[in-house]
């Protein structure tokens, strides 16, 4: 959530808006000083002739200066609603929502803007908790029926720890249930064929098959060994299958 809140624009800053109306507010403020100045406005002395020009010209520059704030801040605002909408339709698009919802990203108003914003969020939040109880859902499906092959599955990251084991190969490498779940397998299994092969599976990228290996010198086990990797091909994973030798 936090990769799409990064990607919006910041809302102008206030800042800059004040800056030009206290620049608007000391102009005023000079011109006015200049029009109630004793010097032009002195008791029972006559108006000079210059002085409607002035008070013209002083009014024109204010008026002027006014328009061209809120000419600024008007296109500057416009600019920054266009930005936001771009970057809430950029972001559907990556979800092939854009056609759905492209009420989001037309927004003309600053309370239009922030309640598509806070609505999409709400959205995305919706489809993240679906995603997680559908990963939920396909992960206990997973060990289900890892649980109840014949064969012993270990899962191993390249740090070595073991990410998944089934009942299986608990019972195969003498292990209580759940003991080596996110430890490190050379902690509990001290057998130098397994450790070997999946060392040699990581650094080589390499499957190894019916390697044979004994715990505690009692049943003959063998195991086949593969790597899993990444889109960019880079192993991430062993699985290592355990199951008992043919006599």
């Amino acid at each position: 959530m936090d990769h799409y809140k990064n990607r919006l624009p910041r809302i102008p800053a206030t800042w800059k808006f004040g800056l030009l109306f206290v620049i608007l507010a000391c102009i005023q403020i000079g011109g006015i000083s200049f029009l109630l100045h004793p010097e032009h406005l002195a008791h029972g002395a006559p108006v000079p002739p210059w002085f409607w020009t002035r008070v013209s010209e002083a009014l024109s520059l204010i008026f002027i200066t006014e328009g061209l704030i809120i000419l600024t801040a008007f296109l500057y605002f416009k600019k920054f609603v266009n930005r936001i909408n771009k970057e809430l339709k950029h972001v559907l698009h990556e979800r092939r929502l854009e056609s759905n919802l492209s009420s989001f990203y037309q927004a003309k108003t600053l309370p239009q803007i922030v309640q598509n914003i806070h609505n999409l969020f709400g959205l995305f939040k919706s489809f993240d908790h679906m995603k997680a109880s559908r990963i939920n859902v396909e992960t206990q499906s997973l060990k289900a029926i890892l649980n109840n092959i014949q064969e012993g599955i270990v899962l191993v990251n390249t740090d070595r720890v073991v990410t998944h084991i089934n009942h299986r190969a608990e019972s195969m490498l003498r292990l209580l249930p759940g003991e080596i779940i996110e430890q490190s397998i050379s902690r509990k299994v001290s057998c130098p064929t397994i450790l070997d092969i999946i060392a040699r599976t990581i650094s080589e990228d390499h499957k190894f098959l019916n390697v044979a290996f004994c715990v505690r010198e009692e049943t003959p086990l063998s195991l086949d060994s593969y790597p899993i990797k990444n889109t960019f091909g880079e192993v991430i994973r062993v699985v290592v299958i355990i199951r008992e030798s043919s006599p």
